[in-house]
């Protein structure tokens, strides 16, 4: 205990804790107002695309007006309906209607999916779309009827701002092998260079073992990134819940989930894991790695 609380004080001593909670905390805030403009991004993307499926509707329509009675005319009462659920969507996205724009994409899909005769898709070009539309669209349908049933909001990872979904997002950040690497060089250079010191003989002498201080040390390492991974998260969860806005509208809860879609509070637990273990075996890696060097460099 009195290696482990000596190297807690030369870690704040060294002041490089205080500089990576600082960091992390503008990163975080950064981040946050890059997912805003994200979001923002998203949204008239999704604006654009519902225009561009409406054009394009009309641009077949006109094209079926010389087809003969028996087929335009249920084609024309088809585009009609796609139409009306497609002006309903856009209406919905301004007013940030996240029901009404989720019952108009319901109802798109279900146009979309519905059988009509074989001769009318292939002389038209639309109706029994099971052949050819993605089966994402079957799956999107199942996860809408959900979100429209929970009352859930859309939201997409990496351009969400509320809780959880910006916190998930965040702490999956933390987590990628990159940040863990950055984290990692930070914080050991505070044990490495000390390793390289001509004190480093006289302190090994006072150790119990040979493996005392850099066992010690990552505990005191690991201690260290678990209270700036709390920090942090305290500071995204602040953002998300002060200033996040969703993409449409809904509720956005910690265990409700559309099908095929993880828990957010799951999430959190495996990134939280998934950043300590990657944290730490790299750690113990580097660690490792300059305790050797040391040793050579001295013969």
């Amino acid at each position: 205990m009195t290696v482990l609380r000596f190297e807690w004080r030369r870690l704040w001593a060294s002041r490089l804790a205080w500089g990576l909670a600082l960091t992390l905390v503008l990163l975080c805030g950064a981040v946050f107002g890059l997912t805003t403009v994200r979001q923002a991004q998203l949204r008239h993307t999704m604006q654009a695309a519902l225009t561009a499926r409406q054009k394009g509707l009309a641009v077949q329509t006109a094209m079926w007006r010389e087809l003969p009675p028996t087929v335009r005319d249920p084609a024309m009462q088809a585009a009609a309906q796609l139409q009306t659920q497609l002006t309903r969507q856009q209406r919905a996205l301004r007013q940030r209607n996240n029901r009404a724009f989720l019952q108009a994409r319901i109802r798109q899909a279900e146009l979309e999916l519905s059988p009509v005769p074989v001769a009318l898709r292939e002389v038209v070009g639309i109706g029994n779309l099971k052949a050819v539309v993605p089966a994402a669209t079957q799956t999107q349908l199942r996860q809408d009827r959900a979100c429209l049933q929970q009352g859930l909001g859309i939201e997409q990872s990496g351009s969400a701002t509320r809780a959880p979904n910006f916190v998930v997002d965040w702490l999956t950040l933390l987590a990628t092998p990159l940040a863990s690497t950055i984290a990692v060089l930070l914080v050991i250079s505070a044990w490495g260079f000390p390793q390289l010191s001509p004190q480093h003989d006289w302190m090994q002498l006072n150790l119990p073992n040979r493996w005392g201080w850099p066992v010690t040390h990552w505990l005191a390492v690991m201690g260290l990134w678990l209270l700036l991974l709390g920090l942090s998260l305290g500071v995204a969860m602040g953002l998300a819940l002060g200033l996040g806005q969703p993409l449409i509208g809904g509720t956005a809860g910690w265990l409700t989930h559309a099908p095929g879609e993880v828990a957010p509070l799951l999430q959190l637990v495996s990134e939280l894991g998934r950043s300590l273990v990657t944290f730490g075996c790299g750690a113990a890696l580097m660690m490792g790695l300059v305790a050797f060097g040391a040793h050579w460099r001295r013969g």
